[in-house]
């Protein structure tokens, strides 16, 4: 699961000194906000400390009207984190939309296929 005990420890430490830095980590899923708060819990709980319940979310939470689900993501990311200077998104869903660079400029976004 996750790449295995030494890949979740690799990415735990990793998460680790990116909060040192003043990093904070949100998922914002197109799924069920309480399922993936369920795997964490039942699966790393070493994660909970860098992805509390509070900062995982759903897209049908947003209250933005945009088309793509990649901007509800984004957008739902500006809201957790107002402060972030840069939110960096990794999403798979990247591939299937087509995002336009002006969106990203306007929610200080970078993004990654992941």
């Amino acid at each position: 699961f996750l790449g295995g005990d030494e890949r979740i420890k690799l990415i735990t430490d990793w998460m680790k000194a990116e909060t040192s830095k003043g990093n904070v980590f949100a998922v914002v899923t197109a799924g069920q906000a309480s399922a993936v708060t369920y795997v964490l819990q039942l699966a790393v709980p070493e994660w909970i400390p860098y992805l509390p319940s509070g900062r995982v979310w759903d897209s049908q939470q947003s209250r933005h009207a945009v088309g793509a689900v990649i901007l509800h993501k984004l957008m739902i990311l500006r809201d957790i984190c107002p402060d972030a200077k840069v939110v960096v998104l990794v999403d798979d869903a990247l591939a299937k939309e087509d995002v336009s660079p002006q969106w990203l400029g306007a929610t200080g976004a970078v993004c990654y296929n992941g």
